[in-house]
């Protein structure tokens, strides 16, 4: 994300670093509104809205090489991010416990964590072949495609 915002988007370190902390403070300001409204909506739609809002977040980030359209997208990331967290594992807690198995919660958790990170990590090298092909805006770019590929699987959720 630095070559992003230095190189593509034109910022100095210090405006990155500002990013990075509007990112967190967002996060902070949003986990509690965000878990009371998956617990009205419900754990599926926090997923849903979710990947709607990060894939939205992305497609913003790319208008054009602007901060202030970068603390936009890193609002709407925040609020994606928010509405995922703790989502997924209450769904996946509700879902093993409906079906009598919560007593695998533990590993079961733990195997989607580890899932989680190793996308985190592919998702690096990828798209770093992708900015040296494309450009530095190509992974942001590419993000949509698992961004809806996730949302059609919150949509095929039951909970």
């Amino acid at each position: 994300m630095t070559l992003f915002f230095t190189q593509w988007g034109g910022l100095d370190f210090f405006q990155v670093l500002l990013l990075n902390s509007w990112f967190f403070l967002w996060n902070f300001v949003l986990e509690v509104p965000t878990g009371a409204l998956a617990d009205r909506l419900g754990r599926k739609w926090s997923l849903v809205l979710g990947s709607l809002a990060g894939t939205t977040a992305t497609l913003v980030y790319v208008l054009k090489p602007d901060f202030r359209v970068f603390l936009c997208a890193e609002v709407l990331f925040a609020f994606a991010f928010t509405l995922h967290t703790g989502a997924d594992d209450a769904l996946a807690y509700d879902s093993l416990l409906a079906l009598g198995k919560e007593d695998e919660s533990k590993a079961f958790l733990a195997r989607m964590e580890k899932f989680k990170l190793g996308g985190i990590i592919l998702a690096t090298l990828t798209g770093g072949f992708i900015a040296e092909r494309w450009g530095l805006a190509a992974p942001m770019v590419a993000y949509v495609a698992p961004s809806l590929a996730g949302l059609g699987i919150a949509l095929g959720l039951k909970e």
